[in-house]
Protein backbone atom coordinates (compact mmCIF):
# COMPACT_ATOMS: atom_id res chain seq x y z
CA UNK A 1 0.00 0.00 0.00
CA UNK A 2 1.50 3.54 -1.01
CA UNK A 3 2.34 5.65 1.94
CA UNK A 4 -0.83 8.32 0.65
CA UNK A 5 -3.07 5.21 1.05
CA UNK A 6 -1.62 3.93 3.89
CA UNK A 7 -1.76 6.83 6.59
CA UNK A 8 -2.19 5.92 9.93
CA UNK A 9 -3.84 8.24 11.98
CA UNK A 10 -4.13 7.22 15.87
CA UNK A 11 -7.51 7.85 18.47
CA UNK A 12 -8.14 7.13 22.16
CA UNK A 13 -5.20 4.78 21.19
CA UNK A 14 -7.28 2.95 18.24
CA UNK A 15 -5.13 2.48 14.81
CA UNK A 16 -7.43 3.12 11.75
CA UNK A 17 -6.34 3.30 8.09
CA UNK A 18 -7.56 5.65 6.22
CA UNK A 19 -9.53 4.10 2.91
CA UNK A 20 -7.68 4.88 -0.68
CA UNK A 21 -11.60 6.48 -1.42
CA UNK A 22 -12.06 8.77 1.21
CA UNK A 23 -10.91 12.30 0.01
CA UNK A 24 -9.22 13.36 2.99
CA UNK A 25 -9.64 16.81 4.74
CA UNK A 26 -12.24 19.88 4.89
CA UNK A 27 -12.34 22.16 2.30
CA UNK A 28 -13.28 26.22 2.52
CA UNK A 29 -15.86 27.93 0.87
CA UNK A 30 -14.46 30.32 -1.06
CA UNK A 31 -17.71 32.40 -1.26
CA UNK A 32 -18.68 32.14 2.22
CA UNK A 33 -15.80 31.76 4.24
CA UNK A 34 -17.22 28.39 6.12
CA UNK A 35 -15.53 25.28 6.52
CA UNK A 36 -17.16 22.06 5.28
CA UNK A 37 -16.59 18.79 4.73
CA UNK A 38 -16.31 16.04 1.88
CA UNK A 39 -19.42 13.87 1.91
CA UNK A 40 -16.69 10.77 1.88
CA UNK A 41 -14.94 12.21 4.52
CA UNK A 42 -17.93 13.24 6.46
CA UNK A 43 -19.15 9.23 5.96
CA UNK A 44 -15.61 7.97 7.08
CA UNK A 45 -15.72 9.85 10.77
CA UNK A 46 -19.66 9.12 11.12
CA UNK A 47 -18.18 5.29 11.17
CA UNK A 48 -15.07 6.07 13.46
CA UNK A 49 -17.07 7.83 15.77
CA UNK A 50 -19.53 5.02 16.19
CA UNK A 51 -17.25 2.70 16.73
CA UNK A 52 -15.52 4.55 19.56
CA UNK A 53 -17.78 6.40 21.92
CA UNK A 54 -21.22 6.03 19.47
CA UNK A 55 -21.03 9.35 18.44
CA UNK A 56 -21.79 10.49 15.20
CA UNK A 57 -19.94 13.05 13.08
CA UNK A 58 -23.00 15.23 12.59
CA UNK A 59 -23.63 14.96 16.50
CA UNK A 60 -20.32 16.57 17.83
CA UNK A 61 -20.36 18.94 15.22
CA UNK A 62 -23.28 20.42 16.44
CA UNK A 63 -22.37 20.06 20.21
CA UNK A 64 -19.50 22.12 19.00
CA UNK A 65 -21.64 25.05 17.10
CA UNK A 66 -23.94 24.97 20.22
CA UNK A 67 -20.57 25.13 22.80
CA UNK A 68 -19.49 28.03 20.30
CA UNK A 69 -22.80 29.96 20.52
CA UNK A 70 -22.74 29.75 24.49
CA UNK A 71 -19.10 31.14 24.18
CA UNK A 72 -19.58 33.69 21.73
CA UNK A 73 -22.97 34.84 23.82
CA UNK A 74 -21.03 34.76 27.19
CA UNK A 75 -18.20 37.16 25.48
CA UNK A 76 -21.33 38.97 24.15
CA UNK A 77 -22.61 39.59 27.16
CA UNK A 78 -19.22 40.48 29.13
CA UNK A 79 -18.33 42.94 26.35
CA UNK A 80 -21.81 44.89 27.24
CA UNK A 81 -21.16 44.36 30.69
CA UNK A 82 -18.25 46.29 30.00
CA UNK A 83 -19.46 49.17 28.07
CA UNK A 84 -21.92 49.80 30.53
CA UNK A 85 -19.71 50.04 32.88
CA UNK A 86 -17.20 52.14 31.02
CA UNK A 87 -20.08 54.70 29.96
CA UNK A 88 -20.64 54.46 33.68
CA UNK A 89 -17.62 55.35 35.18
CA UNK A 90 -17.36 58.18 32.35
CA UNK A 91 -20.92 59.74 32.97
CA UNK A 92 -19.81 60.06 36.80
CA UNK A 93 -16.61 61.29 35.83
CA UNK A 94 -18.58 64.17 33.94
CA UNK A 95 -20.97 65.06 36.61
CA UNK A 96 -18.02 65.17 38.76
CA UNK A 97 -16.02 67.62 36.40
CA UNK A 98 -19.40 69.74 35.82
CA UNK A 99 -20.25 69.66 39.97
CA UNK A 100 -16.12 70.68 40.18
CA UNK A 101 -16.26 73.07 37.97
CA UNK A 102 -19.85 74.94 39.11
CA UNK A 103 -18.50 75.17 42.44
CA UNK A 104 -15.57 77.01 41.16
CA UNK A 105 -17.46 79.19 39.60
CA UNK A 106 -19.99 80.14 42.38
CA UNK A 107 -17.99 78.80 45.93
CA UNK A 108 -16.87 82.01 46.70
CA UNK A 109 -16.38 81.15 50.29
CA UNK A 110 -12.59 81.49 51.04
CA UNK A 111 -10.13 79.26 52.62
CA UNK A 112 -6.92 81.21 53.60
CA UNK A 113 -5.44 84.15 53.50
CA UNK A 114 -4.58 84.92 49.82
CA UNK A 115 -8.25 83.49 49.06
CA UNK A 116 -10.03 85.94 51.08
CA UNK A 117 -7.84 88.87 49.32
CA UNK A 118 -8.75 87.83 45.96
CA UNK A 119 -12.07 87.48 47.49
CA UNK A 120 -12.36 91.01 48.74
CA UNK A 121 -10.36 92.88 45.70
CA UNK A 122 -13.17 90.79 43.55
CA UNK A 123 -15.82 92.80 45.45
CA UNK A 124 -13.86 96.06 45.96
CA UNK A 125 -13.74 96.23 41.90
CA UNK A 126 -17.48 96.21 41.82
CA UNK A 127 -18.50 99.17 44.38
CA UNK A 128 -19.77 101.92 43.44
CA UNK A 129 -21.39 103.78 46.08
CA UNK A 130 -18.61 106.30 46.67
CA UNK A 131 -17.68 109.11 44.29
CA UNK A 132 -14.49 107.55 43.28
CA UNK A 133 -10.92 108.66 44.23
CA UNK A 134 -7.30 107.38 42.98
CA UNK A 135 -4.47 105.89 44.98
CA UNK A 136 -6.70 104.29 46.98
CA UNK A 137 -4.85 101.82 49.16
CA UNK A 138 -6.45 98.22 50.74
CA UNK A 139 -5.34 96.40 54.08
CA UNK A 140 -6.10 93.12 54.82
CA UNK A 141 -7.00 91.11 58.20
CA UNK A 142 -7.32 87.53 58.03
CA UNK A 143 -9.12 85.77 60.60
CA UNK A 144 -10.29 81.68 61.22
CA UNK A 145 -13.92 83.50 61.34
CA UNK A 146 -14.22 87.09 60.82
CA UNK A 147 -11.61 88.76 58.51
CA UNK A 148 -11.77 92.75 57.73
CA UNK A 149 -10.71 94.35 54.09
CA UNK A 150 -10.18 98.43 54.60
CA UNK A 151 -9.66 100.58 51.42
CA UNK A 152 -9.08 104.17 52.00
CA UNK A 153 -7.15 107.32 50.79
CA UNK A 154 -4.01 107.75 52.81
CA UNK A 155 -3.69 110.94 54.00
CA UNK A 156 -0.92 113.05 55.10
CA UNK A 157 -3.28 114.44 57.93
CA UNK A 158 -2.65 112.21 61.15
CA UNK A 159 -5.66 113.89 62.68
CA UNK A 160 -8.35 113.04 60.25
CA UNK A 161 -6.41 109.22 59.60
CA UNK A 162 -7.01 108.94 63.16
CA UNK A 163 -10.50 110.18 63.06
CA UNK A 164 -11.50 107.34 60.09
CA UNK A 165 -9.68 104.67 61.97
CA UNK A 166 -11.11 105.15 65.23
CA UNK A 167 -14.96 104.81 62.98
CA UNK A 168 -14.02 101.58 61.29
CA UNK A 169 -12.84 100.02 64.69
CA UNK A 170 -16.21 100.89 66.52
CA UNK A 171 -17.69 99.32 63.28
CA UNK A 172 -15.54 96.61 63.65
CA UNK A 173 -15.93 95.63 66.88
CA UNK A 174 -19.67 96.01 66.88
CA UNK A 175 -19.96 93.42 63.68
CA UNK A 176 -17.30 90.63 65.59
CA UNK A 177 -19.87 91.50 68.62
CA UNK A 178 -23.02 90.55 66.41
CA UNK A 179 -21.28 87.48 64.56
CA UNK A 180 -20.37 85.84 68.06
CA UNK A 181 -23.98 86.94 69.57
CA UNK A 182 -25.56 84.86 66.07
CA UNK A 183 -23.25 82.23 66.23
CA UNK A 184 -24.29 81.43 70.25
CA UNK A 185 -27.41 81.67 69.41
CA UNK A 186 -27.59 79.08 66.79
CA UNK A 187 -25.72 76.53 69.39
CA UNK A 188 -23.33 75.36 66.82
CA UNK A 189 -21.93 77.19 63.83
CA UNK A 190 -23.00 76.39 60.29
CA UNK A 191 -19.94 74.21 58.39
CA UNK A 192 -19.27 74.69 55.47
CA UNK A 193 -18.02 71.60 52.98
CA UNK A 194 -14.48 70.29 54.21
CA UNK A 195 -14.30 73.57 56.20
CA UNK A 196 -13.41 74.18 59.97
CA UNK A 197 -15.10 77.68 60.62
CA UNK A 198 -17.83 79.26 58.91
CA UNK A 199 -16.69 82.60 57.26
CA UNK A 200 -17.88 86.47 57.96
CA UNK A 201 -16.23 89.43 56.62
CA UNK A 202 -16.60 93.09 56.14
CA UNK A 203 -15.31 95.44 53.89
CA UNK A 204 -14.93 98.86 54.30
CA UNK A 205 -14.77 101.26 51.22
CA UNK A 206 -13.83 104.67 52.64
CA UNK A 207 -12.95 108.03 50.87
CA UNK A 208 -11.87 111.71 51.68
CA UNK A 209 -12.92 114.54 49.91
CA UNK A 210 -12.45 118.69 49.23
CA UNK A 211 -15.59 119.87 49.64
CA UNK A 212 -14.96 123.21 47.89
CA UNK A 213 -15.62 125.56 50.32
CA UNK A 214 -13.21 125.09 53.04
CA UNK A 215 -13.95 122.06 54.71
CA UNK A 216 -13.59 118.15 54.15
CA UNK A 217 -15.73 115.32 53.58
CA UNK A 218 -15.22 111.94 54.47
CA UNK A 219 -17.55 108.99 53.48
CA UNK A 220 -17.24 105.33 54.85
CA UNK A 221 -19.42 102.55 53.07
CA UNK A 222 -19.34 98.66 54.77
CA UNK A 223 -20.52 95.63 53.36
CA UNK A 224 -21.04 92.82 55.40
CA UNK A 225 -20.81 89.22 54.18
CA UNK A 226 -21.95 86.20 55.98
CA UNK A 227 -21.37 81.99 54.51
CA UNK A 228 -24.26 80.38 53.85
CA UNK A 229 -23.95 77.16 51.62
CA UNK A 230 -20.08 77.19 50.87
CA UNK A 231 -20.88 81.12 49.44
CA UNK A 232 -20.24 84.61 51.23
CA UNK A 233 -23.87 86.21 50.90
CA UNK A 234 -23.92 90.26 51.65
CA UNK A 235 -26.10 90.31 54.65
CA UNK A 236 -25.93 94.05 55.28
CA UNK A 237 -24.55 97.43 54.13
CA UNK A 238 -24.15 100.44 55.90
CA UNK A 239 -22.62 104.52 55.48
CA UNK A 240 -21.73 106.89 57.40
CA UNK A 241 -20.62 110.34 56.32
CA UNK A 242 -18.71 113.22 58.03
CA UNK A 243 -18.42 117.05 57.13
CA UNK A 244 -15.25 118.07 58.77
CA UNK A 245 -13.33 121.27 59.27
CA UNK A 246 -10.35 121.80 57.32
CA UNK A 247 -8.25 120.15 59.91
CA UNK A 248 -11.01 116.84 59.96
CA UNK A 249 -10.54 117.90 63.34
CA UNK A 250 -14.17 119.28 64.54
CA UNK A 251 -17.20 117.71 62.85
CA UNK A 252 -19.56 120.19 60.89
CA UNK A 253 -23.50 120.50 60.97
CA UNK A 254 -24.57 120.60 56.54
CA UNK A 255 -26.08 123.30 57.08
CA UNK A 256 -22.20 125.48 57.85
CA UNK A 257 -21.40 124.49 54.30
CA UNK A 258 -24.78 124.81 52.72
CA UNK A 259 -27.71 127.44 53.07
CA UNK A 260 -31.15 126.03 54.92
CA UNK A 261 -33.11 125.66 51.20
CA UNK A 262 -31.04 122.68 49.94
CA UNK A 263 -33.10 120.58 51.98
CA UNK A 264 -36.03 121.85 49.14
CA UNK A 265 -33.93 121.63 46.25
CA UNK A 266 -32.49 117.72 47.27
CA UNK A 267 -36.33 116.53 48.36
CA UNK A 268 -36.98 117.48 44.82
CA UNK A 269 -34.15 116.06 42.95
CA UNK A 270 -34.04 112.87 44.84
CA UNK A 271 -38.06 112.56 44.79
CA UNK A 272 -37.81 112.77 40.59
CA UNK A 273 -34.48 110.25 40.58
CA UNK A 274 -36.28 107.84 42.48
CA UNK A 275 -39.73 107.88 39.98
CA UNK A 276 -37.61 107.70 36.93
CA UNK A 277 -34.94 104.87 38.07
CA UNK A 278 -36.42 102.64 39.74
CA UNK A 279 -39.46 100.47 39.40
CA UNK A 280 -42.60 100.01 41.60
CA UNK A 281 -41.28 97.11 43.07
CA UNK A 282 -38.14 98.44 44.07
CA UNK A 283 -39.67 101.14 45.99
CA UNK A 284 -40.46 101.05 49.52
CA UNK A 285 -44.22 102.02 50.34
CA UNK A 286 -43.20 104.40 53.30
CA UNK A 287 -40.45 105.88 50.72
CA UNK A 288 -41.69 109.20 51.13
CA UNK A 289 -40.64 109.55 54.72
CA UNK A 290 -37.65 109.53 54.28
CA UNK A 291 -37.38 111.62 50.56
CA UNK A 292 -39.61 114.42 52.02
CA UNK A 293 -37.91 117.79 53.41
CA UNK A 294 -37.17 117.41 57.00
CA UNK A 295 -35.00 118.09 59.88
CA UNK A 296 -34.12 114.72 60.27
CA UNK A 297 -33.54 114.02 56.20
CA UNK A 298 -30.94 114.79 54.02
CA UNK A 299 -28.14 115.32 56.59
CA UNK A 300 -26.37 111.63 55.41
CA UNK A 301 -23.98 113.48 52.82
CA UNK A 302 -20.87 114.54 51.07
CA UNK A 303 -19.91 117.41 49.19
CA UNK A 304 -16.92 116.72 46.30
CA UNK A 305 -15.54 120.51 44.96
CA UNK A 306 -19.08 121.64 45.01
CA UNK A 307 -21.19 118.32 43.58
CA UNK A 308 -23.47 116.56 46.19
CA UNK A 309 -23.97 112.89 46.94
CA UNK A 310 -26.52 112.02 48.98
CA UNK A 311 -27.45 108.47 50.87
CA UNK A 312 -30.39 106.64 52.22
CA UNK A 313 -29.69 103.67 54.57
CA UNK A 314 -30.95 100.41 53.34
CA UNK A 315 -34.69 99.69 53.28
CA UNK A 316 -35.61 103.13 53.77
CA UNK A 317 -36.25 104.36 50.49
CA UNK A 318 -35.51 101.18 48.56
CA UNK A 319 -36.17 97.31 49.50
CA UNK A 320 -33.23 96.01 51.33
CA UNK A 321 -32.06 93.91 49.25
CA UNK A 322 -31.32 97.18 46.64
CA UNK A 323 -28.84 98.30 49.65
CA UNK A 324 -27.10 101.98 50.63
CA UNK A 325 -28.24 103.83 48.15
CA UNK A 326 -26.38 106.82 46.51
CA UNK A 327 -27.98 110.02 44.52
CA UNK A 328 -25.32 112.13 42.96
CA UNK A 329 -26.19 116.06 42.81
CA UNK A 330 -24.81 118.06 40.52
CA UNK A 331 -22.98 122.00 41.90
CA UNK A 332 -24.88 123.60 39.04
CA UNK A 333 -28.33 122.36 41.08
CA UNK A 334 -27.86 123.53 44.41
CA UNK A 335 -26.46 126.87 42.78
CA UNK A 336 -26.60 129.54 45.73
CA UNK A 337 -27.09 126.62 48.54
CA UNK A 338 -23.76 126.13 48.31
CA UNK A 339 -21.96 128.42 50.57
CA UNK A 340 -18.83 129.71 49.55
CA UNK A 341 -17.19 129.20 52.84
CA UNK A 342 -17.59 127.12 56.16
CA UNK A 343 -19.54 129.06 58.64
CA UNK A 344 -19.93 129.07 62.54
CA UNK A 345 -22.82 126.44 63.51
CA UNK A 346 -25.88 127.37 62.08
CA UNK A 347 -29.01 127.97 64.26
CA UNK A 348 -32.34 129.12 62.80
CA UNK A 349 -33.40 131.83 66.05
CA UNK A 350 -36.22 132.11 64.35
CA UNK A 351 -37.25 128.48 64.77
CA UNK A 352 -37.74 126.85 68.58
CA UNK A 353 -34.86 124.63 70.73
CA UNK A 354 -34.49 122.76 72.49
CA UNK A 355 -31.25 121.96 74.77
CA UNK A 356 -30.64 118.17 75.92
CA UNK A 357 -27.84 117.64 78.63
CA UNK A 358 -26.84 114.28 80.06
CA UNK A 359 -24.99 113.70 83.31
CA UNK A 360 -22.61 111.57 85.18
CA UNK A 361 -21.07 110.85 81.99
CA UNK A 362 -18.69 109.35 80.26
CA UNK A 363 -21.23 106.74 79.33
CA UNK A 364 -19.52 104.25 77.32
CA UNK A 365 -21.58 102.29 74.93
CA UNK A 366 -24.93 103.83 75.88
CA UNK A 367 -23.46 107.02 75.04
CA UNK A 368 -21.59 106.10 71.84
CA UNK A 369 -25.45 105.20 71.14
CA UNK A 370 -26.51 108.59 72.06
CA UNK A 371 -24.02 110.12 69.45
CA UNK A 372 -25.20 107.63 67.00
CA UNK A 373 -28.71 108.57 67.52
CA UNK A 374 -27.70 112.71 67.43
CA UNK A 375 -24.68 112.24 64.67
CA UNK A 376 -27.65 110.79 62.48
CA UNK A 377 -30.05 113.10 63.08
CA UNK A 378 -27.89 116.52 62.70
CA UNK A 379 -28.29 117.35 66.58
CA UNK A 380 -26.15 118.22 69.20
CA UNK A 381 -26.07 117.98 72.99
CA UNK A 382 -24.48 118.77 76.07
CA UNK A 383 -22.65 116.26 78.12
CA UNK A 384 -21.99 117.13 81.82
CA UNK A 385 -18.97 114.74 82.48
CA UNK A 386 -17.58 113.20 86.31
CA UNK A 387 -13.63 113.79 85.91
CA UNK A 388 -13.04 110.50 87.82
CA UNK A 389 -14.43 108.85 84.82
CA UNK A 390 -12.95 110.08 81.92
CA UNK A 391 -10.00 107.99 82.46
CA UNK A 392 -11.81 105.08 81.68
CA UNK A 393 -14.02 106.14 78.68
CA UNK A 394 -11.17 108.63 76.94
CA UNK A 395 -13.12 107.55 74.05
CA UNK A 396 -16.48 108.26 74.25
CA UNK A 397 -14.86 112.05 75.62
CA UNK A 398 -13.49 112.58 72.26
CA UNK A 399 -16.47 110.70 70.23
CA UNK A 400 -19.18 113.53 71.75
CA UNK A 401 -16.35 116.43 70.68
CA UNK A 402 -15.67 115.48 67.23
CA UNK A 403 -19.73 115.25 67.01
CA UNK A 404 -19.83 118.57 68.06
CA UNK A 405 -21.35 118.35 71.22
CA UNK A 406 -20.95 120.08 74.26
CA UNK A 407 -18.40 118.94 76.93
CA UNK A 408 -19.36 120.45 80.39
CA UNK A 409 -18.43 119.92 84.11
CA UNK A 410 -19.69 118.05 86.86
CA UNK A 411 -17.44 118.02 88.95
CA UNK A 412 -14.94 115.13 89.66
CA UNK A 413 -16.95 112.87 91.81
CA UNK A 414 -20.05 113.98 92.25
CA UNK A 415 -20.12 115.95 95.93
CA UNK A 416 -22.89 118.20 97.12
CA UNK A 417 -20.88 121.17 96.82
CA UNK A 418 -22.52 123.17 98.91
CA UNK A 419 -20.90 120.85 101.81
CA UNK A 420 -17.41 121.92 100.66
CA UNK A 421 -15.16 124.56 101.02
CA UNK A 422 -13.87 127.13 98.23
CA UNK A 423 -10.91 125.48 97.86
CA UNK A 424 -11.89 122.08 97.62
CA UNK A 425 -15.02 123.33 95.21
CA UNK A 426 -12.09 125.01 92.92
CA UNK A 427 -10.24 121.70 93.29
CA UNK A 428 -12.70 119.54 91.39
CA UNK A 429 -13.59 121.24 89.23
CA UNK A 430 -10.10 122.41 87.50
CA UNK A 431 -9.03 118.66 87.82
CA UNK A 432 -11.99 118.19 85.69
CA UNK A 433 -11.81 120.36 83.74
CA UNK A 434 -7.76 119.83 82.87
CA UNK A 435 -8.87 115.92 82.53
CA UNK A 436 -11.27 116.88 79.68
CA UNK A 437 -8.98 119.31 78.11
CA UNK A 438 -6.26 116.62 78.18
CA UNK A 439 -8.50 114.68 75.58
CA UNK A 440 -10.31 117.13 73.79
CA UNK A 441 -7.70 120.05 73.45
CA UNK A 442 -10.43 122.34 75.50
CA UNK A 443 -11.61 122.74 78.97
CA UNK A 444 -14.92 123.28 80.32
CA UNK A 445 -16.55 126.81 80.38
CA UNK A 446 -20.19 125.55 82.43
CA UNK A 447 -20.79 123.60 84.74
CA UNK A 448 -23.60 121.77 86.79
CA UNK A 449 -23.40 121.43 90.06
CA UNK A 450 -24.26 117.77 91.56
CA UNK A 451 -27.81 117.02 92.61
CA UNK A 452 -28.88 120.70 91.39
CA UNK A 453 -27.20 122.04 94.97
CA UNK A 454 -25.47 125.40 95.32
CA UNK A 455 -25.45 128.46 96.66
CA UNK A 456 -23.57 132.26 96.54
CA UNK A 457 -20.14 130.22 97.72
CA UNK A 458 -20.69 127.33 95.00
CA UNK A 459 -20.88 130.10 92.36
CA UNK A 460 -18.59 132.42 92.84
CA UNK A 461 -16.01 129.55 93.73
CA UNK A 462 -16.84 128.42 90.17
CA UNK A 463 -16.65 130.72 88.52
CA UNK A 464 -18.70 129.70 85.75
CA UNK A 465 -22.26 129.67 84.42
CA UNK A 466 -23.93 127.14 86.83
CA UNK A 467 -26.76 125.20 84.62
CA UNK A 468 -29.70 123.21 85.91
CA UNK A 469 -32.97 122.38 83.74
CA UNK A 470 -36.49 123.12 83.40
CA UNK A 471 -37.31 119.35 82.77
CA UNK A 472 -36.30 116.24 84.52
CA UNK A 473 -37.30 112.87 83.08
CA UNK A 474 -36.07 111.41 86.06
CA UNK A 475 -34.83 108.60 84.25
CA UNK A 476 -32.55 107.42 86.82
CA UNK A 477 -35.35 106.24 88.31
CA UNK A 478 -37.82 104.75 85.66
CA UNK A 479 -34.99 103.12 83.79
CA UNK A 480 -37.44 103.22 81.03
CA UNK A 481 -37.68 104.38 77.57
CA UNK A 482 -41.25 104.65 76.83
CA UNK A 483 -41.29 106.36 80.47
CA UNK A 484 -38.67 108.81 79.22
CA UNK A 485 -40.68 109.54 76.40
CA UNK A 486 -43.28 110.53 78.06
CA UNK A 487 -42.59 112.92 79.66
CA UNK A 488 -41.32 114.81 76.67
CA UNK A 489 -44.33 113.43 74.51
CA UNK A 490 -46.68 114.87 77.71
CA UNK A 491 -45.26 119.05 77.41
CA UNK A 492 -46.70 121.20 74.83
CA UNK A 493 -44.15 123.85 74.30
CA UNK A 494 -40.63 122.88 74.75
CA UNK A 495 -38.78 125.96 73.18
CA UNK A 496 -36.05 127.02 75.58
CA UNK A 497 -36.37 124.31 77.47
CA UNK A 498 -33.00 122.51 79.35
CA UNK A 499 -34.01 118.45 79.19
CA UNK A 500 -32.30 116.10 81.74
CA UNK A 501 -30.71 113.00 81.44
CA UNK A 502 -28.20 110.28 82.32
CA UNK A 503 -25.99 108.99 79.28
CA UNK A 504 -25.13 105.92 81.30
CA UNK A 505 -28.55 104.42 80.86
CA UNK A 506 -28.79 101.70 77.66
CA UNK A 507 -32.72 102.55 78.96
CA UNK A 508 -31.60 106.51 78.02
CA UNK A 509 -29.97 105.62 74.85
CA UNK A 510 -32.95 103.89 73.52
CA UNK A 511 -35.24 106.96 74.88
CA UNK A 512 -32.77 109.22 73.04
CA UNK A 513 -33.64 107.37 69.80
CA UNK A 514 -37.19 108.53 69.79
CA UNK A 515 -36.74 111.42 71.44
CA UNK A 516 -34.68 113.20 68.91
CA UNK A 517 -36.42 112.54 65.72
CA UNK A 518 -39.69 113.13 67.23
CA UNK A 519 -38.33 116.43 68.78
CA UNK A 520 -37.41 117.11 65.04
CA UNK A 521 -40.78 116.74 63.46
CA UNK A 522 -42.42 118.89 65.48
CA UNK A 523 -39.67 121.75 64.43
CA UNK A 524 -37.64 122.14 67.30
CA UNK A 525 -33.80 122.59 66.45
CA UNK A 526 -31.75 120.62 69.12
CA UNK A 527 -28.98 122.69 70.54
CA UNK A 528 -26.70 123.03 73.01
CA UNK A 529 -26.92 124.72 76.02
CA UNK A 530 -24.97 127.62 75.56
CA UNK A 531 -26.65 128.15 72.09
CA UNK A 532 -29.52 128.17 73.72
CA UNK A 533 -28.75 131.17 76.46
CA UNK A 534 -27.45 132.77 73.41
CA UNK A 535 -30.35 132.74 70.90
CA UNK A 536 -32.54 133.05 73.90
CA UNK A 537 -30.94 135.55 75.57
CA UNK A 538 -28.68 137.27 72.99
CA UNK A 539 -25.60 137.00 74.73
CA UNK A 540 -23.13 134.46 75.68
CA UNK A 541 -23.62 132.32 79.72
CA UNK A 542 -22.28 134.78 81.91
CA UNK A 543 -20.07 133.25 85.01
CA UNK A 544 -21.85 133.47 88.51
CA UNK A 545 -24.92 133.37 87.15
CA UNK A 546 -27.93 130.32 87.07
CA UNK A 547 -29.79 129.40 83.78
CA UNK A 548 -32.38 126.98 84.77
CA UNK A 549 -34.35 126.87 80.87
CA UNK A 550 -38.05 127.47 80.05
CA UNK A 551 -38.42 130.61 80.57
CA UNK A 552 -35.49 133.28 79.21
CA UNK A 553 -37.74 136.51 79.38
Amino acid sequence: MSENNNEKRIDNNIEHTIPPEVEFGPKIDRDTGRIEFTDSYTEFMNTFRKESDGTSFQEEEEKYKESSQERRETRRKRQQRRRRIIALCTVVIAVAVIVMFVLGQFNTAYDDEDDFQNFADSKFRKMRVLPDTKDRLITYQYGDSVSFAYRYDPSSNEDLAVFRDQQVESLKKDFEKSVKKAEKNKGDVSKGIFRKDTNHAMLFDSAVYDTGNGALAMAIYAVEYNETGGKMKPSQTSIQTYLLDANGLKVLNPMQLLTPDYKEKTAEYCQEYIQKNYKEDQIKTDAEEYLKESESNYNQLILSNGDMTVFFDEGTVLNASEGVLAVDIPKVYLGTSFRSKVIDRYVDPEKPMVAITYDDGPGGKSEQRILRCLKKNGAVATFFYLGNRIAYDEETVKMAYDAGCEIANHSWDHPDLTGMSARQIKASLNKTSKTVKKVTGTGTELFRPPYGSYNESVLKAADMPAILWSIDTEDWASRDAKAVFKVIKKRKNLDGHIILMHSIYKSTAKATEMIVPYLQEKGYQLVTVSELIKYKTGEAPKPGKVYTGGDFD
